[in-house]
């Protein structure tokens, strides 16, 4: 059991987690999205043993259309298909309110869990003054992730950057924190722009933070690169309806795709040439290197003529765009919809 006195926060948890003290109910609730997902990452890998994840890991949300609640039922109580500790999330509990048969449901498994179950509950906003969550958070483990204070906001920005085998100064981190939103998710965002834009440097410096517009538009160009390497179609769209809205200069967004694009083109031939995965850094000498971890995600999405494809498509735009009266707008839309199918 647990109260609001005992609640634990993302670092607690995460202690927690590594030492495999799992418990059988969790209840995240809080603003800072991006730690919730990064917490229910490092659970996904304390709970479960290597090579269950597909058939062990649930993860549903109660305000999607398409949200089967005999489905989640029958995954609250169902044996694991390979004997394991399962995991089943709630997402968006909110919703779940409205549904008087799934709430008996989530009361009844968090007062009597499975032996092989975690179940985790995740809500943004919760009324702590509702009969119901106050039932949670008699029976669960509570985590609370808050709006990060500077302190460890800072932490998390050096941390992400020595992910990427990079440091940043004192002063670029306080100009970052003191110009820009300080959500740890969109600032993580702009970080990466901020690491893609500075190349094979070791340490950011205030001059990269000012000098680099990682904090403006770029962002989205960035996000729409990442949209087109997963075949994002809905997110495709989304970011491309802002960058025609920021008027961004079509020219640099197709040199950045072409460079992507042409990437996981010569990738797709070394795979298919079954040149060893460690020998492509010396074939291909993408710069920055980090760059080469992410098309390695992006190439299952496609196939090596998809990809020639997608080239010849860009070239089509990029001369249309040099010869003709073509609005951008028009062009770009255009353009998002041949890549998404090439």
């Amino acid at each position: 059991m647990a109260d609001r006195q005992t609640e634990l926060n993302y670092q607690s948890l995460a202690r927690d987690l590594q030492n495999k003290n799992l418990q059988p109910v969790y209840f995240f609730y809080g603003a800072e999205d991006y730690l919730i997902d990064k917490a229910l990452k490092l659970l996904k890998k304390s709970a479960l043993e290597p090579g269950s994840e597909e058939f062990n890991w649930t993860v549903f949300r109660a305000d999607s259309d398409e949200m089967d609640w005999s489905l989640f039922a029958d995954s609250l109580n169902s044996l694991a298909l390979i004997p394991s500790q399962r995991v089943v999330v709630l997402k968006q509990v909110n919703r779940a309110l409205r549904n008087k048969g799934a709430l008996r449901i989530i009361e009844s498994i968090i007062k009597q869990p499975p032996a092989d179950l975690t179940f985790v509950l995740v809500e943004r906003e919760p009324d702590l003054k509702k009969a119901f969550y106050k039932t949670i958070i008699q029976h669960s483990t509570v985590v609370n992730f808050p709006v990060l204070r500077s302190a460890e906001l800072q932490r998390q920005l050096v941390e992400f950057t020595r992910e990427f085998g990079k440091e940043i100064s004192a002063a670029a981190l306080e100009k970052i924190l003191t110009e820009t939103d300080p959500s740890l998710r969109e600032l993580l965002q702009k970080l990466e722009v901020l690491i893609f834009y500075v190349g094979d440097q070791e340490v950011i410096s205030e001059q990269d933070v000012e000098t680099c517009t990682a904090f403006t538009r770029e962002v989205e160009i960035f996000n729409l690169l990442k949209a087109i390497g997963g075949k994002d179609a809905s997110a495709c769209r989304r970011i491309a309806e802002q960058l025609i809205q920021k008027k961004v200069e079509i020219g640099a967004l197709f040199t950045l795709l072409y460079r992507q694009i042409w990437a996981m083109y010569r990738m797709k031939y070394l795979q298919e040439q079954r040149v060893p995965n460690w020998k492509w850094q010396e074939h291909l000498n993408i710069r920055p290197q980090f760059l080469e971890k992410r098309y390695r995600q992006y190439i299952p999405n496609y196939s090596r003529g998809e990809l020639g494809r997608s080239l010849e498509i860009l070239a089509e735009a990029d001369l249309a765009r040099k010869t003709t009266a073509i609005q951008d707008d028009v062009l770009l839309r255009t353009l998002i919809e041949k890549l998404l199918k090439p």
